[in-house]
Parts: structure tokens; sequence; C-alpha cells
């Protein structure tokens, strides 16, 4: 076995197809497809609550307040469109 891998502690690994930037150019700006991810990403992980994610965004964009509003609807539309493909999946696999 490699160094550094322990089968007790076996995580299970899976993949969503999101189609982020299919997303972010519907949103009208395929630049936020970055935001698309995160916030699938945190829907599927909940690595971070979603307002870290969020306060982060604020925070990185607060020169360019304009900007706040599509990319906090980026992230909703990241997030909504995981939950459903992983519950399609979920139902595809009973």
């Amino acid at each position: 076995m490699p160094f550094g891998f322990c089968r007790k502690n076996v995580t299970v690994v899976g993949s969503v197809g999101v189609p982020f930037t299919e997303i972010a150019r519907d949103l009208g700006k395929v630049v936020v497809k970055n935001v698309v991810a995160l916030g699938a990403l945190q829907e599927l992980t909940n690595i971070f609550p979603k307002e870290t994610f969020l306060a982060a965004i604020r925070q990185a964009l607060q020169d360019k307040c304009a900007m706040i509003p599509l990319n906090e609807e980026a992230f909703a539309w990241g997030a909504s469109t995981a939950r459903a493909i992983a519950a399609q999946g979920a139902a595809a696999a009973r």
C-alpha cells in the first residue's frame, strides 16, 4: 500500500457533472463560471457554510459592488444545479 494511505479511513468519492460555463453564459458573463463551481462545491460537500463562501465573494468584490448580485446568483445557480443533478443520479442508482 502506498505511503500515507490507510484502508481504515476510506472516503467514497463521486462526481457530478455541472455545466459551469453554460450556466455562467446564461447569466450573461462567462467570467462567473468559477463562482458557479464554488456554489456546486459547497452544495455537494458542505466543506464550509454557504455564508462563508458568500462573505468571501462579497469581500473580494468590495471594490466592484455592482458585480456582487451577479456572483451571488451564480453561486445559487451552481448550488441548485448540483443539487438537482445529484438527486437525479441518486434516483437512477436506486
